[in-house]
């Protein structure tokens, strides 16, 4: 009663003032209620995904390709561990602040941090971009100390293709590249296959990449907010790639290597037996390495523009007089057809006349009188 008596005794525009202040209040509390009730309520499920995607980081776990062998079972080309440091496109808020820092950790070229970022935009948004492949340890131990500066910034370890012998036999077993816009829109069965993804370009690596290749597998991390690792949720296992046996005779194919030095040419060793190849040498060859840990713009020209061609395969796209090895077939088959015997000589006199064209000789004056 005191109450009722009070408020009437207020002011009327005082009270009108009040009025308006409860009703805004009122106002604003429903709005805040509705608000809540559409998130909690309404909104529930698509919020909680998020969080769950804030909290949960998917990685690929990148299967190590086949190993190649030879008749022997010798090992001829395999898989080693190496780090790639990568950034996550969902994480990395500040892409220029964090890449200029990451350039001066490292020692690159800012430069080269940012056109890798710019080409990694076209993969899965959960696939790590890779900005520094098989760095040394020294730079990745840089790189983990100063994690609280890099946000979005992470090291991963995944296999890397070695070939323990170097250059040898480089143009037969060629070598793997990540996938191109060309082949994965090419009609050819590679609809599994991703951007960043290894392919064979050349080779063995390219004629049995279904053979060679795994299936990769994942790993399901639980993040805190500063995107550090507090433990490990789910893990699939890659597969590892089928291995191949080859006829090579990795011994023989290192001999004939060697023989030839630093000439240029290509040799090939068959059994005649059973039509296996047991050598086939290509000089001067390529460092397939290379191409496995990313071949830079300048190595490319350098292979490219080499005169003396090391990315031809001159055993079998080189293109040669059969010269002396083809004496031998003629030779034989005149034998076989009593034209011939093993005391049959000719003159070489330099050059023959055959259908009214004229043959030379390599040797200008001849090589003379020449027996079988």
């Amino acid at each position: 009663m005191g109450l009722h008596s009070s408020w009437e005794t207020v002011d009327p525009q005082r009270r009108r003032r009040l009025t308006i202040v409860a009703l805004v209040a009122l106002t604003v509390f429903v709005l805040l209620l509705m608000r809540l009730w559409y998130l909690q309520v309404i909104r529930y499920e698509s919020y909680r995904t998020l969080s769950e995607k804030n909290r949960i980081r998917y990685l690929s776990i990148i299967a190590p390709r086949g190993g190649i062998f030879d008749r022997d079972g010798r090992l001829l080309v395999d898989n080693r561990p190496s780090f790639t440091i990568a950034a996550l496109r969902k994480e990395l808020t500040e892409p220029d602040l964090v890449l200029d820092r990451l350039a001066k950790l490292s020692e690159v070229d800012s430069q080269l941090l940012q056109s890798r970022w710019k080409a990694g935009r076209s993969y899965p948004p959960y696939r790590p971009i890779p900005l520094l492949d098989d760095v040394q340890r020294d730079v990745l131990d840089k790189v983990q100390e100063q994690g609280l500066e890099l946000p979005g910034i992470i090291t991963v370890t995944k296999p890397m293709r070695y070939y323990p012998h170097g250059e040898m036999a480089a143009h037969l077993f060629g070598y793997i590249g990540e996938v191109n816009e060309a082949e994965l829109s090419a009609e050819e069965d590679i609809d599994d296959y991703r951007p960043g993804d290894l392919i064979g370009k050349s080779g063995l690596e390219k004629l049995f990449e279904t053979n060679l290749r795994g299936v990769d597998g994942q790993k399901l991390l639980e993040v805190d907010v500063r995107g550090k690792e507090l433990r490990i949720l789910q893990t699939r296992e890659p597969l590892t790639g089928g291995k191949i046996e080859l006829t090579i005779d990795s011994s023989l194919q290192q001999t004939a290597e060697e023989a030839f030095g630093e000439q240029a040419g290509a040799a090939v060793v068959i059994d005649v037996r059973t039509g296996e190849l047991l050598a086939m040498v290509n000089r001067p060859a390529f460092d397939p390495a290379q191409f496995a840990r990313g071949i830079s713009g300048d190595e490319w020209m350098d292979l490219l523009n080499n005169p003396r061609h090391p990315l031809q395969i001159k055993a079998i796209a080189g293109q040669y007089p059969p010269g002396s090895t083809f004496k031998i077939v003629t030779a034989l088959a005149a034998l076989k057809a009593g034209v011939a015997n093993t005391h049959t000589s000719v003159d070489c006199t330099g050059s023959i006349e055959v259908g009214g064209r004229e043959f030379r000789c390599w040797k200008k004056k001849g090589h003379g009188r020449t027996d079988l």
